[in-house]
C-alpha cells in the first residue's frame, strides 16, 4: 500500500516492480484498465500528489510489457472533472501512439 501523500516515484517504481509482474505473468488473454484519476493532485478527495505526466508514465510502463491492441481503457472515479478529462487525454493519446 502506497503512504498517504506518495507521489511519482513511489508510484511508478511499485507499478513497475510489483504491480505489472504480477499482472502480466502468466501474461492474461486481455488487460483492463479502470483508470480512477482520484489519486491527481488537484483532486479534493486525493492523498497522492500524481500529475498527468505520472499516468503517462504509468502508461508507457504497461505498454511496454503488453500488446495495446489487447488492453481496453475505462474511466472510473475522480472528482477534478478537469483533471480527469484532461488526464484521460494524455492516456489516449499514449494508448494510441
Amino acid at each position: 500500500m502506497l503512504t498517504r501523500g506518495s507521489g511519482a516515484g513511489e508510484f511508478l517504481e511499485r507499478l513497475g516492480n510489483e504491480a505489472l509482474p504480477f499482472l502480466l505473468e502468466p501474461a492474461p488473454d486481455a488487460l483492463l484498465i479502470c483508470a480512477g484519476y482520484d489519486a491527481l493532485d488537484p483532486d479534493p478527495l486525493a492523498s497522492m500528489t500524481l500529475t498527468p505526466a505520472d499516468f503517462r508514465e504509468a502508461m508507457t510502463l504497461v505498454l511496454a510489457g503488453f500488446p495495446r491492441e489487447k488492453i481496453g481503457l475505462g474511466l472510473e472515479g475522480g472528482y477534478g472533472a478537469g483533471a480527469c478529462v484532461g488526464n484521460s487525454e494524455v492516456v489516449l493519446r499514449v494508448s494510441a501512439s
